[in-house]
């Protein structure tokens, strides 16, 4: 993706571990600016990242081009009423927060221009996944603009607006379950008489490696899997029990479980 060209003024509402990794993110290549009901979180970040903190979400609304909206879903009501009559027309009102459908948001803010947003943790090192709800309100031009303001955080893809719950479940809650797993992994290790060091970095390394390979080469996983397991050796050993464990159905289900909990919060 093609880095962005100009500079874009956004302003993070929300200092939380979100806001403030995106803030952190995005202040090597913009100019950002932070504005949280808790002054002194928001502070210590500003000075951290050489931005602004203003003390009143007006101030910090005033000179930006975008407002990305990084509170707490429960407090939308609360920050949209401070927001009320403070947002310009040729302003944009990202929101990242999570089950909060498009309809939400513009029953919230108006006439305001809304874009739905769902980044995931990894974003904070470049190696995120972001979705971008695909209401039909933005051109090609126009959604080529904010991939070129958000190219700093990993991979950008645009689905519509009934998906956005299904990629928040996956690539924004994924990560919380694949470091479950390397947790595992390590425990193994420790079990198998490896240092928890030895077993997290190993484990660790095996899992971009193998996350490189599959990239690299393309190919289904499992194809890939049958590629590392020989006939009576010890991988297919290994399958068995993970089969025989459900460990497959838990993964799936575990998604599901997460999908169905957002669907709850959107309805």
């Amino acid at each position: 993706m093609a880095e962005s060209k100009e500079v874009c003024r956004i302003a993070v509402i929300g200092s939380g571990v979100m806001g403030g990794g995106l803030a952190s993110a995005l202040s090597h290549h913009h100019q950002v600016s932070l504005y949280d009901r808790n002054m002194t979180r928001a502070s210590e970040l500003a000075e951290e990242l050489g931005a602004k903190a203003s003390k009143d979400i007006a101030d910090a609304v005033q000179d930006v081009d975008i407002i990305l909206l990084a509170v707490k879903p429960q407090d939308l009501p609360v920050v949209a009423k401070e927001l009320f009559g403070k947002i310009r027309d040729d302003q944009v009102l990202v929101s990242i927060l999570g089950g909060v459908t498009y309809e939400m948001l513009k029953l919230h803010f108006g006439d305001a221009i809304v874009l739905r947003m769902m980044p995931n943790v990894p974003c904070f090192y470049g190696e995120g996944v972001i979705t971008f709800a695909d209401t039909g309100e933005f051109s090609d031009e126009e959604k080529k603009e904010f991939e070129e303001i958000f190219w700093p955080l990993g991979e950008i893809y645009w689905i519509p607006e009934n998906k956005m719950n299904a990629a928040t479940a996956l690539a924004g809650s994924g990560p919380a379950f694949v470091f479950l797993i390397v947790e595992s992994m390590v425990d193994a290790a420790v079990t198998l008489g490896l240092s928890a060091g030895q077993g997290k970095d190993m484990a660790t390394q095996m899992v971009l490696g193998a996350i490189t390979t599959l990239r690299e080469t393309g190919k289904h996983p499992g194809e890939l899997k049958w590629e590392v397991t020989s006939p009576g050796g010890c991988t297919i050993a290994g399958v068995k029990t993970f089969e025989d464990e459900s460990i497959r159905s838990g993964v799936i289900n575990t998604f599901l479980s997460t999908y169905e909990s957002l669907q709850g919060f959107s309805e």
